[in-house]
């Protein structure tokens, strides 16, 4: 009778130890799986790259400023004037947001194009271009803020004191502007956008090759993102 009690703990007990072994085994091969498609997941948005057409890719004699991951999926180009109030409008409502959800996390390269639409306006790009390259997109986005100071008869004035906080002394400030290669430079590229591109007005975007015009909101922006993406 001892015997037998003692044979039926021990396939009780058998029993029990096999059932561990094979719940340890399923659980073990499903965290595998799920590890292996997590990889594939990410394996397929590394390897995800923007499909941009040669003609946007033209930058001619000016180098393009951008932010952003250099090899990030979507790129973004934007067509802007310095004195074009929807572009500054952007700047202030659509482009933060813009850059904090999707540049400063890799997604989205963004890249600024200059599209002078009067002269003012190609004066004010000239100096974007002669501050160094790390105070571009700071000095763009502070013009823009600032554009009442400086979009007025008598602009000079207030454009130095805007560029010297960018480092631009007054010597700088007016070599700049009698710089006749920088100045054709800028012209040739506002041609090509004009008649290679189709670029009219300002502002316009390329979201990869998807020519948006004007300002828009940022769920916009949002929903090419995404449809891009996936």
């Amino acid at each position: 009778m001892i015997k037998l009690i003692t044979n039926n703990k021990i396939k009780i007990f058998l029993s029990v130890l096999l059932a561990i072994i094979l719940w340890f085994v399923f659980v073990y091969n499903n965290n595998i799986s799920s590890k292996e498609n997590n990889s594939n997941d990410i394996e397929s948005t590394k390897d995800y790259r923007s499909d941009i057409s040669s003609d946007l890719l033209v930058t001619g004699s000016l180098e393009d400023r951008f932010i952003g991951n250099e090899n990030a999926p979507i790129t973004i180009i934007e067509y802007a004037s310095m004195t074009c109030s929807h572009c500054a409008d952007f700047h202030a409502g659509v482009y933060p947001e813009l850059k904090e959800k999707y540049v400063d996390t890799g997604i989205v390269k963004f890249i600024f194009r200059e599209f002078p639409i009067d002269q003012l306006a190609v004066a004010v790009s000239m100096l974007g271009r002669c501050v160094e390259d790390e105070k571009y997109f700071p000095f763009i986005n502070i013009l823009f803020q600032q554009r009442a100071q400086w979009l007025i008869e008598q602009p000079i004035e207030p454009l130095k004191n805007l560029s010297k906080q960018a480092g631009l002394t007054n010597k700088l400030f007016d070599q700049c502007l009698k710089d006749q290669e920088l100045l054709d430079s800028l012209l040739s590229s506002k041609k090509y956008a004009s008649e290679k591109l189709a670029v009219t007005s300002t502002p316009t975007f390329f979201i990869n090759n998807k020519m948006i015009i004007g300002s828009q909101s940022f769920e916009t922006f949002e929903n090419e993102i995404q449809n891009n993406i996936y």
